[in-house]
Parts: C-alpha cells; structure tokens; sequence
C-alpha cells in the first residue's frame, strides 16, 4: 500500500536483503531513498506519516539495530503506560471504595441519632463496620 508523501522517494531493491530483514520486524516496512535530502529512509507503508528512521550511508545492519532497538524502547514504553493506567485505575477504585464506606458509616451514625435517639460511640460503630 503506498501513501502520497512516499512518491518522491526511490524504492530500493538492496543487494544486501535490508529490505527482507526489515520485513521480518514488520511487514510493511520498506527502504527508500530521498534524493531531495539525499539519505536513505525506512517507512510504514501502511501508515498515512510512514516515516521510521534514516541513514545517510549505504544502509546496513546498524540500521536494522536501530530499527530493533526503536520497538524494544516502544514495547517497555507501551508496557510502562499500561502499568500506569492500571495503577490508575486501582487507586480510583479504592478511593471510591473507602468514600463508599464513610458514606455507609455516616448514614449509620445518622440514622442512630435521628430512629433510635442515642449516639453511637466508636466501639458500637467498629463493631458494626466487622459485621
């Protein structure tokens, strides 16, 4: 699949197979020279801003390690939000638990002073929380 901003640039088909080892990491992975910027750059055919890394030399294996290292820093980075998220969300829900449970607790406290006209003292409240 080409995108437009790929049809100024040169496909290369590489005696040294770049194109097939970057093919490996990810299928839609192609290599191209800029002749306007005079470098050699890897794209994402399959993204709309395909553009990945470059080099100005011949590429090489430093480029597929470049390549490598790039989603090895993106799957810890992934990995690093989802842990976030996740810890997010866990201390949400314990902030909604804990309010859940002084709003239970204050309408305890309320309705012992308004149906039974006594006031609850901390030990009656604990043990009221242990049923």
């Amino acid at each position: 699949m080409r995108i437009f901003n790929l049809k100024n640039l040169v496909k290369i088909n590489d005696v040294f197979y770049i194109n097939k080892r970057l093919n490996v990491i990810n299928k839609n992975f192609e290599l191209f020279y800029n002749p306007k910027l005079k470098r050699y750059e890897v794209h994402d055919c399959s993204k709309l801003y395909s553009f990945i890394t470059s080099c100005k030399n011949y590429p090489n294996s430093q480029l597929i390690n470049k390549i490598l290292s790039m989603n090895h820093k993106s799957i810890k980075q992934t990995l690093k939000e989802i842990d976030d998220h996740n810890n997010k969300i866990e201390i949400n829900q314990e902030e909604k638990i804990s309010l859940l449970k002084s709003d239970q607790i204050a309408e305890i406290v309320k309705f012992s002073n308004k149906e039974l006209n006594q006031n609850l003292s901390n030990t009656q409240i604990k043990k009221i929380i242990q049923l």
